[in-house]
């Protein structure tokens, strides 16, 4: 296991986000970035920084050859303490996107686990009525569902989203300013250290710099005469860079901008290889930071430095929906040495859609994230059709017939305009702010809210609300489709790391031969009678995906069986099925658990375009680490109504009692006629 440690509420001067996106095709340059604190952000302190959470998307186009990276992070701590660092090879485009790519992506890739109730019964016959004529009947199938479940459709207890990220806003931000970015503000150099500004402005949240030195001294010095505090252990790693002739970006938030209103931000450049950074991170980071990269290439994403776990689905409690998944994942990565991800989905970008089964979700959170479909469908991002609107209730209209999505940036561009909030918010009587997403989606639906009358009243310059959407919620969107729908496979990766094993940063490659990882772990669940009378008492479940295939019988009826990952034949066995290294081309190579170690430290500086583990390395014999146990038999015994068991049930003790009564009787009547 990870080791423990305390939980960072902390760290001075801490790296809070990671990003690196820096190794060209042509020249191995890999950068890592973060977030320095200014050095007031102390350890303990109540506005010390910590990231428990990144979400990342790289996509390049294979025709312009340029990259494209969206990262978002969950940060808390004050806004004046966020200060992100980035070394790259050269300067970047910079912009922000939206957290509704990552939102519906998640919804339409994350581990997801289906519970179906078959409506069978398995060796069930009624139980006799006293002299009745269904005494000895034969076996039969129940239509009735036990669980009163009936699958996914009607259980959306049985259809979850069990882990993902921990983002769990529909939205971020307020939308302020939001839009790519990327005019030159002159390159000078700064008056108080030996630092070329190559490029500086605004976007969205964010106030950013792009600075070039030829001494790393020259880089620490400007950072700290800004505000962002320099950890020792980033010293060396700046000059690494700074000798390589990478550039840094260092952004910061911009003044009356909330640690709330932090969007993900997006980098364009020429030409890049996708890296996760992960080292500096360790200075601020929870005990098991959750990372979930995307990314979209010609083949299955693979990791290059870092091993890969294939999480044994029968660790999973795959009739509660999973809620357990985070953790099973946790452990198979410990097994792996704890430097591992998995593959949660990889598979054809044009199949990537969101469940229908999500409705019921959309309507309790009353946002457009939760539609069904594509994830980003950007035929219903068009702003042209806001051009006319000319007040709030126009505004509103417009919204039904265009089906523009409403989530909490785009609620935050709208109300620049229409001003809804401020009426809503005073007639509030609630003891909490209103979600301006529910507001603005029930207004949507033409359902009243208490202050928001005379809608016609409110004007809104169309033409203006239009411009602001394309710049700060479609725009970003269509350029990231674009690049989405130039690669045919899609793969999310994801692991859970404690800082100490945070020792290199994770860099990925590509590899076609590699099969399709599906998101959803599907069982079902059949009532068995195991002495041979209703109602049923035993569950069979089927298990049957690419890891694992079953059926096996646990105590308890379906409706009071919850948890199939505590029975004894499971709970024992490896979290990881399988360990792996993965190339660039053929089959996964599992690793025995006696080398796990010993690869991990082989593979420590590997390199797309070359092999994951050396030619020379020699992988002892190994295959899955466990193995499931035999199937368990369909049930055929039929116990008799005079056992213990049939006696038991009351039903048959009811018969037997009849028939003394009756044998008694007429043996009172023998005597009488004696």
């Amino acid at each position: 296991m990870r080791p423990t440690i305390p939980s960072p509420r902390v760290a001075p001067a801490l790296l809070c986000c990671l990003l690196s996106v820096a190794m060209s095709f042509a020249r191995p340059a890999y950068a890592c970035g973060g977030c320095f604190s200014p050095a007031t952000a102390t350890r303990g302190a109540d506005n010390a920084v910590l990231q428990s959470a990144e979400r990342v998307l790289f996509v390049r186009d294979p025709v312009t050859k340029t990259s494209l990276a969206w990262i978002e992070v969950r940060y808390s701590g004050l806004a004046k303490n966020f200060a992100w660092v980035i070394p790259l090879p050269k300067v970047p485009k910079v912009g922000v996107g939206t957290s509704y790519a990552f939102n519906r992506l998640d919804l339409a890739t994350a581990p997801r686990f289906r519970r179906t109730f078959t409506g069978k019964l398995e060796n069930c016959r009624m139980k006799p009525t006293p002299g009745g004529s269904d005494a000895g009947s034969s076996a039969e199938t129940m239509s009735e569902d036990p669980g009163g479940g009936g699958g996914c459709g009607g259980d959306p207890g049985g259809f979850s989203n069990a882990y993902g990220s921990s983002f769990s806003n529909a939205g971020s931000g307020s939308g302020r300013g939001v839009g790519l970015t990327h005019s030159d503000g002159g390159a000078r150099s700064d008056p108080d250290s030996a630092v070329k500004i190559v490029e500086q402005d605004q976007v969205g949240p964010y106030d950013w710099v792009v600075l070039d030195a030829k001494a790393p001294d020259a880089v620490a010095q400007w950072l700290k005469n800004n505000g962002y505090g320099v950890p020792a252990s980033a010293k060396s790693i700046i000059a690494a860079h700074v000798a390589k002739g990478d550039v840094f970006l260092a952004v910061k938030l911009s003044a009356g901008v909330a640690v709330s209103e932090i969007r993900p931000i997006t980098l364009e450049m020429a030409d890049t290889e996708p890296c996760v950074p992960l080292r500096l991170t360790s200075i601020a980071a929870t005990s098991d930071l959750s990372v979930v990269a995307y990314l979209s290439g010609n083949g299955r994403a693979i990791p290059k430095n870092h091993l890969h776990v294939v999480v044994n689905p029968m660790r999973i409690n795959l009739i509660g929906g999973g809620q357990n998944y985070a953790q099973v994942l946790s452990v198979a990565l410990d097994e792996a040495s704890g430097r591992a991800f998995a593959t949660e989905y990889a598979g054809p970008m044009s199949a990537v859609s969101i469940p229908a089964e999500y409705k019921f979700e959309r309507a309790l959170r009353r946002d457009a994230v939760h539609d069904a479909g594509p994830p980003l469908q950007p035929a219903r991002l068009a702003t042209a059709g806001f051009v006319p609107v000319k007040n709030a209730e126009q505004l509103f209209s417009k919204l039904i017939t265009t089906d523009y999505p409403i989530t909490r940036d785009t609620v935050a561009i709208f109300d620049q305009f229409a001003g809804v909030m401020a009426l809503a918010q005073a007639a509030n009587t609630m003891s909490q702010p209103l979600d301006p997403v529910w507001v603005y989606a029930r207004l949507r639906s033409s359902l009243a809210v208490a202050g928001v009358e005379s809608l016609s009243a409110l004007p809104v310059d169309g033409a203006k609300l239009a411009a602001a959407l394309e710049k700060g919620f479609t725009a970003p969107l269509v350029r990231l489709d674009s690049f989405l729908a130039k690669n045919p496979t899609l793969t999310r990766l994801a692991m859970l790391i404690s800082p100490q094993e945070m020792t290199r940063d994770p860099i990925f490659a590509f590899n076609p031969d590699l099969p399709s990882v599906e998101s959803i772990r599907e069982v079902r669940m059949t009532g068995v009678c195991s002495t041979g009378w209703y109602p049923p008492d035993t569950t069979r479940v089927e298990v049957n995906d690419a890891v694992v295939g079953g059926s096996w019988l646990f105590p308890g009826a379906p409706k009071d069986f919850i948890n199939s990952a505590l029975d004894s034949r499971f709970s024992s066995a490896p979290a990881a099925f399988r360990i792996e290294v993965l190339e660039e081309s053929g089959e996964s190579r599992p690793v025995a658990s006696a080398q796990v170690d010993l690869v991990d430290a082989a593979i420590a500086g590997a390199v797309p375009g070359g092999p994951t583990l050396a030619t020379g390395f020699v992988l002892a014999p190994a295959g899955d680490n466990w193995k499931p146990p035999a199937d368990d038999p369909t049930v055929t015994k039929v116990e008799s109504l005079f056992s213990g068991s049939g006696m038991a049930h009351g039903g048959a003790l009811a018969w037997f009692a009849a028939l003394v009564s009756a044998m008694v009787v007429l043996r009172l009547r023998r005597k009488t006629v004696r």
